[in-house]
């Protein structure tokens, strides 16, 4: 794909999210192992910008299609924002391919810099804790959550591809 061909691609993409916006930016981040990962900056019509960020596209590694991994991810962003969560917030989610092929969503872009040393560490680890068991506390039992794949098959299969037992050692299964 061409850059003009690209540019283009996220006029009409600007207009779907915000009517009236116009694009002043598009760059690539660099590091995404299983997907293009794209920030864009928009003018809305009252003069603000805003930062927004596109997820997958031609680059999309081929067993992230088959799970529909975007698809999960877009979903389960919306239902986190909707509860409170400090999540980016979703704008759309296109799997017809006609901007960008095969699929893609795009989300609020948020600032946000690692805490690999946190300056309290006692402080860090409370506010993780605290993060944890809000996320935990989700009623996700039946229907909200029942688009995600089943973590306990997936994680059964791995158990069983890993494991081997040596037979001189008498080990037990």
């Amino acid at each position: 794909m061409s850059v003009q061909q690209t540019d283009e691609s996220f006029v009409k993409l600007v207009h779907k999210i915000a009517p009236g916006a116009r694009l002043l930016q598009v760059r690539e981040l660099s590091g995404g192992l299983s997907n293009e990962v794209v920030v864009f900056d928009i003018a809305l019509p009252d003069g603000k910008v805003k930062k927004m960020v596109k997820r997958g596209g031609e680059n999309v590694l081929s067993h992230y299609q088959k799970e529909n991994a975007l698809e999960n991810e877009f979903h389960l962003l919306n239902i986190l924002h909707q509860q409170g969560y400090r999540v980016p917030e979703t704008y759309c989610l296109d799997t017809s391919g006609e901007l960008f092929k095969p699929v893609y969503f795009v989300m609020a872009y948020m600032e946000g810099v690692p805490l690999f040393k946190p300056e309290n560490l006692a402080d860090y680890i409370k506010q993780s804790v605290q993060q944890l068991v809000h996320i935990h506390q989700y009623p996700s039992a039946a229907t909200r959550l029942s688009f995600l794949p089943e973590l306990n098959a997936s994680l059964a299969d791995s158990q069983k591809r890993r494991v081997r037992l040596d037979a001189t050692l008498n080990e037990i299964r």
